[in-house]
């Protein structure tokens, strides 16, 4: 019987049994001159063997199941379905390079690598897809190079943990990746992603965006150790909603080229280790949000950030501006609460008025005969036309009531003009 003529890489013969009237065996035999049942069986056999490198192969689909493996080679193969590997321990790698699949399916595996290089479509003209299922432990890296895939999906059941996330130059529908842990660094280059979800995510390293094409990424809830630095992003939503950004030894560094935000970029309720990444942060948000529009959560951002230099500031070194900072936050949150100057300027007038009442600070002449005024109403009035200086002359301050008269005129001026200027803010912008 004659020997399969494929050459493996370094021109190594395959040297199986060729088909009859064949040159090459039943692995690599296109798929019209086999039979796919004897195909996977020949396969299986080839796996139980220990055999790691199975270039070339035409198969139907691949199963592998409760096996340990020392690795799993698919270069130059063509396989039909789905390539599905559940509860097997994989000391090296998986590789897919240049081959075509229709659905790559991990679960439960325990594995060295994962590595796809330049995948093409699959049959059909269909982008493949690749799903994460069960526990999933990657030792080294999971790296993704010059792919076009339809997406890479975690399923709601799963748990991964990785080393390292690598994508180069990829196009790539949508990334899920939630509930995962990377102890490593993640890498996303020169590529082209619709969608990107990493909520709840652990990153223990360096997490980088360099030149990509991306519509909309979601890290809610992800948890960032080392440092985030995005480049040359082109991304219309980008959300950091509760994420968490530990800096135990200020040295998390941040970098952010907010103009190419095309229009949502959000630290909502995010929580800082360290102000001076809040301050660069809040502030590349505030500018793409006031931007495109998004007024109520720009100003969010705004407060975020000046209470981040509120932070930096030194009582010893600045005391006047630690003063200034800290009354600016307290009476408006920096310009933005309208609501609160209104409720502290009525606070105002209400205690005032008590004063008045109680000491009898202020009289009212009527036919020459000066009179302490006995009503509460009376008191609320006096304090009204006061903090708004209108003065109408028809009860006036005696003794120390005129210097507390003075004092409230003088409150009643700052915080009137407080409300004018922020409600006159809120509102012409929008």
């Amino acid at each position: 019987m004659s020997k399969c003529t494929y050459k493996f890489q370094d021109n190594i013969p395959c040297n199986r049994d060729a088909l009859p009237d064949r040159s090459l065996c039943i692995l690599h035999e296109d798929f019209e001159h086999k039979d796919p049942e004897e195909t996977n069986s020949a396969f299986n056999a080839e796996v139980d063997k220990g055999t790691t490198d199975f270039s070339g192969f035409k198969l139907p689909s691949v199963n592998i199941r409760e096996k340990k493996c020392s690795a799993l080679l698919f270069k130059d193969a063509h396989i039909q379905g789905s390539i599905i590997i559940v509860d097997c321990s994989i000391n090296g790698e998986l590789l897919v390079h240049n081959s075509i699949f229709h659905y790559l399916s991990l679960d439960n595996i325990n594995i060295g690598n994962v590595r796809l290089i330049n995948s093409p479509k699959s049959t059909g003209g269909q982008l493949p897809v690749v799903t994460f299922g069960g526990n999933i432990t990657i030792q080294e890296n999971l790296s993704l190079a010059y792919v076009d895939l339809f997406f890479v999906q975690q399923r709601d059941d799963s748990t991964i943990s990785l080393q390292n996330f690598w994508v180069d130059n990829s196009d790539i529908g949508r990334i899920e990746m939630r509930d995962a842990l990377v102890m490593g660094s993640v890498s996303i280059w020169d590529s082209k992603i619709k969608a990107i979800d990493f909520s709840r995510t652990e990153f223990k390293n360096r997490f980088l965006l360099n030149i990509i094409d991306l519509s909309e990424c979601c890290f809610e809830n992800a948890k960032f150790y080392n440092s985030l630095n995005i480049y040359g992003l082109n991304s219309k939503k980008c959300d950091f909603a509760n994420a968490h950004f530990y800096d135990k030894k200020d040295k998390f560094t941040i970098e952010l080229e907010h103009k190419n935000f095309d229009s949502f970029l959000s630290f909502e309720k995010a929580r800082f280790d360290n102000s001076k990444t809040q301050e660069i942060a809040s502030a590349a948000a505030k500018l793409v949000l006031e931007k495109n529009g998004y007024h109520e959560l720009a100003d969010i951002h705004h407060l975020m950030e000046m209470r981040a230099k509120y932070k930096q500031n030194s009582w010893t070194k600045k005391p006047l501006e630690k003063l200034f900072d800290l009354l600016m936050d307290s009476m408006c949150e920096y310009g933005i609460n309208w609501k609160r100057i209104l409720k502290i300027w009525l606070g105002i007038i209400v205690s005032y008025a008590i004063f008045y009442y109680c000491t009898a600070g202020v009289v009212q002449t009527i036919e020459k005969e000066v009179l302490k005024i006995d009503s509460c109403l009376d008191a609320l009035y006096f304090s009204i036309v006061t903090a708004t200086t209108l003065g109408y002359g028809d009860l006036q301050p005696v003794g120390w009531g005129r210097l507390i008269a003075a004092s409230e005129a003088m409150l009643g001026m700052l915080f009137w003009t407080l409300l004018l200027v922020v409600i006159a803010r809120k509102y012409m912008r929008s």
